[in-house]
């Protein structure tokens, strides 16, 4: 078995800053917002390398409104150097953000705004542990991060 660990980030309890419910609380009914994961910005940030291409991944929930204009205002760098952010996400469950890499091995991410900031370590490419395995990757819907373990 292969054990991955994830890079994270969620934001703090307590904070205005939350992710959009995907609608109101009428028709999503109160228990659906209880459970709703507004907190995880993303789930995971990795740097992806094939062959001359080279970029950091960030994979998360959709956006929506208020953390995609947070994330457009912010000051975003890759081991301080600024970046630019390019969503591409294919389709509507999740978000894909990339980020050109500046240097020869990226190490941290990082998110500077007047609301939040976040240093989030990246992981280095893994894709050749996998190589010749089944393996999958799947999401869980509205849980907390803090619950996956072995």
């Amino acid at each position: 078995m292969i054990i991955t660990d994830i890079s994270s980030c969620v934001l703090p309890d307590g904070d205005a800053l939350a992710r959009d419910l995907p609608g109101s609380v009428e028709e999503l009914g109160e228990d659906f917002v209880a459970k709703y994961d507004s907190k995880t910005l993303f789930y995971d940030v990795f740097y992806y390398r094939d062959g001359p291409l080279k970029k950091v991944i960030a994979i998360g929930p959709t956006l929506r409104k208020t953390l995609r204009v947070f994330l457009k205002s912010a000051e975003i760098t890759i081991d301080g150097l600024p970046v630019q952010m390019i969503e591409t996400s294919p389709n509507k469950r999740f978000c894909q953000l990339e980020f050109e890499v500046p240097t020869t091995t990226p190490k941290v991410l990082s998110i500077r705004h007047e609301q939040f900031n976040a240093d989030i370590p990246i992981n280095l490419p893994s894709l050749r542990d996998f190589a010749g395995t089944r393996a999958i990757t799947t999401l869980s819907k509205n849980n907390r991060l803090n619950w996956i373990e072995d």
